[in-house]
Protein backbone atom coordinates (compact mmCIF):
# COMPACT_ATOMS: atom_id res chain seq x y z
CA UNK A 1 0.00 0.00 0.00
CA UNK A 2 1.47 3.44 -0.90
CA UNK A 3 0.25 6.56 0.92
CA UNK A 4 1.11 10.27 -0.54
CA UNK A 5 1.79 12.96 1.83
CA UNK A 6 0.12 16.50 2.05
CA UNK A 7 2.97 18.78 0.34
CA UNK A 8 3.97 21.66 2.48
CA UNK A 9 3.98 24.22 -0.40
CA UNK A 10 2.65 23.91 -3.74
CA UNK A 11 5.85 23.99 -5.80
CA UNK A 12 7.22 20.81 -3.86
CA UNK A 13 5.99 17.38 -5.93
CA UNK A 14 4.09 14.92 -2.93
CA UNK A 15 5.77 12.45 -1.25
CA UNK A 16 5.00 9.15 -1.69
CA UNK A 17 5.57 6.60 1.58
CA UNK A 18 4.68 2.61 1.57
CA UNK A 19 3.30 1.15 5.15
CA UNK A 20 7.17 0.63 5.94
CA UNK A 21 8.10 4.35 5.27
CA UNK A 22 5.16 5.27 7.41
CA UNK A 23 5.81 3.24 10.33
CA UNK A 24 9.45 4.75 10.04
CA UNK A 25 7.95 8.56 10.55
CA UNK A 26 5.73 7.67 13.22
CA UNK A 27 8.79 5.81 14.78
CA UNK A 28 11.15 9.34 14.37
CA UNK A 29 8.18 11.29 15.07
CA UNK A 30 8.44 9.16 18.64
CA UNK A 31 11.87 8.87 19.09
CA UNK A 32 12.34 13.10 18.17
CA UNK A 33 9.44 14.96 19.46
CA UNK A 34 8.55 16.14 16.85
CA UNK A 35 5.67 16.37 13.81
CA UNK A 36 4.87 13.18 11.58
CA UNK A 37 4.98 15.82 8.32
CA UNK A 38 8.43 16.67 9.47
CA UNK A 39 9.48 13.20 10.32
CA UNK A 40 8.07 12.66 6.66
CA UNK A 41 9.83 15.08 5.46
CA UNK A 42 13.23 13.65 7.40
CA UNK A 43 12.85 10.70 5.95
CA UNK A 44 12.23 11.92 2.04
CA UNK A 45 15.25 13.66 3.08
CA UNK A 46 17.25 11.15 3.73
CA UNK A 47 16.14 8.98 0.89
CA UNK A 48 17.58 11.49 -1.05
CA UNK A 49 21.10 11.46 0.77
CA UNK A 50 21.88 7.93 0.99
CA UNK A 51 20.66 5.05 -1.01
CA UNK A 52 18.17 3.02 1.23
CA UNK A 53 16.75 0.35 -1.14
CA UNK A 54 17.04 -2.97 1.00
CA UNK A 55 18.27 -1.38 4.09
CA UNK A 56 16.52 -2.42 7.75
CA UNK A 57 14.17 -0.17 9.11
CA UNK A 58 16.39 0.38 12.50
CA UNK A 59 19.69 1.33 9.90
CA UNK A 60 17.08 4.02 8.29
CA UNK A 61 16.32 5.47 11.25
CA UNK A 62 19.63 5.98 12.65
CA UNK A 63 20.49 7.27 9.31
CA UNK A 64 17.29 9.76 9.34
CA UNK A 65 18.24 10.66 12.67
CA UNK A 66 21.84 11.38 12.41
CA UNK A 67 20.75 14.01 9.43
CA UNK A 68 18.36 16.05 11.59
CA UNK A 69 21.35 16.36 14.22
CA UNK A 70 23.64 17.19 11.47
CA UNK A 71 21.73 19.83 10.38
CA UNK A 72 20.34 21.26 13.57
CA UNK A 73 24.29 20.89 15.02
CA UNK A 74 25.83 22.72 11.81
CA UNK A 75 22.32 25.71 12.30
CA UNK A 76 23.36 26.50 15.81
CA UNK A 77 26.77 26.90 14.81
CA UNK A 78 25.99 28.86 11.72
CA UNK A 79 23.75 31.24 14.21
CA UNK A 80 25.94 31.50 17.20
CA UNK A 81 28.62 32.46 14.13
CA UNK A 82 26.74 34.82 12.62
CA UNK A 83 25.53 36.73 16.29
CA UNK A 84 29.42 36.86 17.25
CA UNK A 85 30.35 38.25 13.78
CA UNK A 86 28.92 41.36 14.84
CA UNK A 87 29.95 41.28 18.65
CA UNK A 88 33.50 42.76 19.49
CA UNK A 89 34.45 44.99 22.38
CA UNK A 90 36.11 47.57 20.66
CA UNK A 91 33.28 49.90 19.91
CA UNK A 92 29.58 49.87 20.48
CA UNK A 93 26.63 51.80 19.33
CA UNK A 94 23.50 52.09 21.15
CA UNK A 95 20.23 52.46 19.83
CA UNK A 96 16.52 52.71 21.17
CA UNK A 97 15.81 49.51 20.63
CA UNK A 98 19.18 47.44 20.68
CA UNK A 99 22.39 47.12 21.79
CA UNK A 100 24.99 46.63 18.57
CA UNK A 101 28.56 46.11 19.57
CA UNK A 102 30.24 46.72 15.75
CA UNK A 103 33.06 45.01 14.37
CA UNK A 104 36.14 46.96 13.95
CA UNK A 105 37.31 46.81 10.09
CA UNK A 106 33.46 46.07 8.46
CA UNK A 107 32.33 48.57 6.19
CA UNK A 108 29.18 50.26 7.62
CA UNK A 109 26.86 49.06 4.79
CA UNK A 110 27.67 45.64 5.79
CA UNK A 111 27.34 46.24 9.44
CA UNK A 112 23.98 47.97 9.01
CA UNK A 113 22.86 45.09 7.02
CA UNK A 114 23.62 42.67 9.64
CA UNK A 115 22.45 44.72 12.62
CA UNK A 116 19.14 45.07 10.59
CA UNK A 117 19.11 41.09 9.73
CA UNK A 118 19.56 40.43 13.71
CA UNK A 119 16.74 43.05 15.12
CA UNK A 120 13.64 40.97 12.72
CA UNK A 121 15.22 37.35 13.59
CA UNK A 122 14.95 38.48 17.59
CA UNK A 123 12.41 40.78 17.15
CA UNK A 124 10.09 38.24 15.27
CA UNK A 125 10.37 35.60 17.81
CA UNK A 126 14.19 33.89 17.94
CA UNK A 127 14.94 34.60 21.55
CA UNK A 128 11.63 33.41 22.72
CA UNK A 129 12.44 30.00 20.35
CA UNK A 130 16.13 30.20 21.79
CA UNK A 131 14.43 29.77 25.22
CA UNK A 132 12.28 27.49 24.59
CA UNK A 133 14.36 25.07 23.14
CA UNK A 134 17.06 25.39 26.12
CA UNK A 135 14.23 24.06 28.12
CA UNK A 136 12.84 21.73 25.17
CA UNK A 137 15.90 19.93 24.72
CA UNK A 138 16.21 18.95 28.59
CA UNK A 139 14.71 15.96 27.48
CA UNK A 140 16.08 12.56 26.95
CA UNK A 141 16.65 12.27 22.99
CA UNK A 142 18.27 9.50 21.05
CA UNK A 143 21.69 11.44 20.51
CA UNK A 144 22.62 11.06 23.97
CA UNK A 145 23.05 13.49 26.61
CA UNK A 146 26.53 14.62 25.86
CA UNK A 147 25.55 15.62 22.33
CA UNK A 148 21.94 17.41 23.71
CA UNK A 149 24.10 19.11 26.25
CA UNK A 150 26.50 20.84 23.88
CA UNK A 151 23.17 21.84 21.67
CA UNK A 152 21.75 23.53 24.56
CA UNK A 153 25.31 25.51 25.57
CA UNK A 154 25.31 27.20 22.00
CA UNK A 155 21.91 27.85 22.21
CA UNK A 156 23.06 29.61 25.68
CA UNK A 157 25.40 31.47 24.29
CA UNK A 158 22.99 32.84 21.09
CA UNK A 159 20.76 34.00 24.22
CA UNK A 160 23.82 35.86 25.68
CA UNK A 161 24.34 37.44 22.45
CA UNK A 162 20.73 37.81 21.07
CA UNK A 163 20.47 40.29 24.84
CA UNK A 164 23.15 42.55 23.66
CA UNK A 165 21.77 43.02 20.01
CA UNK A 166 18.01 43.35 20.96
CA UNK A 167 16.54 44.57 24.16
CA UNK A 168 14.49 41.90 26.09
CA UNK A 169 10.86 42.35 27.00
CA UNK A 170 9.31 41.81 30.44
CA UNK A 171 8.36 38.69 28.97
CA UNK A 172 11.57 37.11 27.92
CA UNK A 173 13.55 38.24 31.71
CA UNK A 174 10.44 35.98 32.97
CA UNK A 175 10.82 33.29 30.57
CA UNK A 176 14.08 33.19 31.40
CA UNK A 177 13.76 33.51 34.80
CA UNK A 178 12.08 30.12 35.24
CA UNK A 179 14.48 28.43 32.68
CA UNK A 180 17.27 29.14 34.81
CA UNK A 181 15.40 27.83 37.79
CA UNK A 182 15.10 24.82 35.93
CA UNK A 183 18.37 24.49 34.83
CA UNK A 184 19.67 25.48 38.72
CA UNK A 185 17.65 22.29 39.68
CA UNK A 186 19.18 19.95 36.68
CA UNK A 187 22.35 20.28 38.63
CA UNK A 188 21.14 18.45 41.84
CA UNK A 189 19.42 15.73 39.97
CA UNK A 190 20.32 12.03 40.82
CA UNK A 191 21.01 11.49 37.34
CA UNK A 192 23.95 13.81 36.65
CA UNK A 193 26.68 11.69 37.96
CA UNK A 194 29.34 12.60 35.24
CA UNK A 195 31.69 15.32 35.74
CA UNK A 196 31.97 16.48 32.00
CA UNK A 197 28.03 16.52 31.97
CA UNK A 198 27.65 18.19 35.22
CA UNK A 199 30.26 21.05 33.70
CA UNK A 200 27.70 20.78 30.60
CA UNK A 201 24.41 21.57 32.86
CA UNK A 202 26.87 24.60 35.21
CA UNK A 203 27.34 26.43 31.88
CA UNK A 204 24.28 26.22 30.51
CA UNK A 205 22.84 27.28 33.41
CA UNK A 206 25.82 30.14 33.54
CA UNK A 207 24.55 31.23 30.35
CA UNK A 208 21.33 32.00 31.86
CA UNK A 209 22.10 33.61 34.48
CA UNK A 210 24.64 36.32 32.31
CA UNK A 211 21.38 36.88 30.06
CA UNK A 212 19.60 37.67 32.91
CA UNK A 213 22.36 39.64 34.70
CA UNK A 214 22.77 42.00 31.29
CA UNK A 215 19.19 42.65 30.79
CA UNK A 216 18.92 43.77 34.30
CA UNK A 217 22.02 46.15 34.28
CA UNK A 218 21.39 47.52 30.86
CA UNK A 219 18.27 47.50 30.00
CA UNK A 220 16.51 50.53 31.13
CA UNK A 221 13.06 49.88 29.20
CA UNK A 222 12.80 47.71 32.06
CA UNK A 223 12.43 50.50 34.73
CA UNK A 224 9.55 52.64 33.03
CA UNK A 225 6.91 49.23 33.86
CA UNK A 226 5.61 48.98 37.30
CA UNK A 227 3.65 46.09 36.88
CA UNK A 228 6.78 44.11 35.50
CA UNK A 229 9.27 45.30 38.25
CA UNK A 230 6.54 44.43 41.08
CA UNK A 231 5.92 40.79 39.66
CA UNK A 232 9.16 40.22 39.28
CA UNK A 233 10.30 41.10 42.55
CA UNK A 234 7.75 38.90 43.67
CA UNK A 235 9.30 36.06 41.68
CA UNK A 236 12.85 36.53 42.64
CA UNK A 237 12.16 36.81 46.00
CA UNK A 238 10.32 33.66 46.57
CA UNK A 239 12.30 31.67 48.97
CA UNK A 240 13.17 27.66 47.72
CA UNK A 241 14.60 25.09 48.99
CA UNK A 242 16.88 23.45 46.35
CA UNK A 243 20.50 25.39 47.89
CA UNK A 244 21.97 24.97 43.77
CA UNK A 245 18.36 27.40 42.58
CA UNK A 246 18.71 29.20 45.71
CA UNK A 247 22.33 30.22 44.87
CA UNK A 248 21.47 31.27 41.24
CA UNK A 249 18.09 33.12 42.31
CA UNK A 250 20.35 34.87 44.81
CA UNK A 251 22.82 35.86 42.12
CA UNK A 252 19.91 37.43 40.25
CA UNK A 253 18.72 39.14 43.29
CA UNK A 254 21.73 40.54 43.51
CA UNK A 255 21.41 41.80 40.11
CA UNK A 256 18.20 43.33 40.70
CA UNK A 257 19.35 45.24 43.45
CA UNK A 258 21.95 47.15 41.09
CA UNK A 259 18.83 47.70 38.53
CA UNK A 260 16.89 49.28 41.05
CA UNK A 261 20.00 51.21 42.23
CA UNK A 262 20.13 52.34 38.96
CA UNK A 263 16.81 53.26 38.96
CA UNK A 264 16.62 55.39 41.71
CA UNK A 265 19.78 56.78 40.65
CA UNK A 266 17.73 58.17 37.83
CA UNK A 267 15.30 59.48 39.63
CA UNK A 268 17.21 61.17 41.60
CA UNK A 269 17.40 64.21 39.35
CA UNK A 270 13.45 64.53 38.84
CA UNK A 271 11.59 67.18 40.82
CA UNK A 272 8.97 64.60 42.55
CA UNK A 273 9.17 61.22 43.82
CA UNK A 274 6.44 58.93 42.88
CA UNK A 275 4.89 56.19 44.52
CA UNK A 276 6.62 53.87 41.96
CA UNK A 277 9.64 54.83 42.94
CA UNK A 278 8.24 54.47 46.63
CA UNK A 279 7.42 51.50 46.17
CA UNK A 280 11.10 50.04 44.95
CA UNK A 281 12.71 51.75 47.34
CA UNK A 282 10.65 48.82 49.49
CA UNK A 283 12.20 46.10 46.89
CA UNK A 284 15.39 47.08 47.09
CA UNK A 285 15.69 46.97 50.66
CA UNK A 286 14.16 43.77 50.83
CA UNK A 287 16.78 42.46 48.09
CA UNK A 288 19.50 43.73 50.32
CA UNK A 289 17.72 42.15 53.47
CA UNK A 290 17.90 38.91 51.71
CA UNK A 291 21.30 39.21 50.12
CA UNK A 292 22.87 39.69 53.29
CA UNK A 293 20.66 37.21 55.45
CA UNK A 294 21.77 34.64 53.05
CA UNK A 295 25.46 34.96 52.01
CA UNK A 296 24.89 35.27 48.06
CA UNK A 297 28.61 36.70 48.11
CA UNK A 298 29.41 33.31 49.26
CA UNK A 299 27.38 31.40 46.87
CA UNK A 300 29.32 33.59 43.72
CA UNK A 301 33.12 33.10 45.23
CA UNK A 302 32.54 29.15 45.22
CA UNK A 303 31.48 29.80 41.59
CA UNK A 304 34.78 31.49 40.59
CA UNK A 305 36.79 28.81 42.67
Amino acid sequence: MTTTAKKSSPNVPPILLDDKDVQIALKLSEDLHLNEIGCVHLLAYAKQAFDLVGREPQEILRLATGLLYTERRDLLTALYAFLRLSHSPPARTYHSKSVVVLVQGLEADIVSDIQKYLENLISNGLRLRLISLIKELSREEPAGLAVVCRERLILGHCLVLSVLFVRTSPEDVKDIFLVLKDGASELSGTNVTIKCQTCFFLYITFSLLFSLVIASVLDAVLSRDASFRHDFHEIVMAAGNDPNVEGFVGSIRLAWTVHLVLTQDALTGRDTISSASSSDLGYLQSCLEVIFVRKINYFIYLLIE
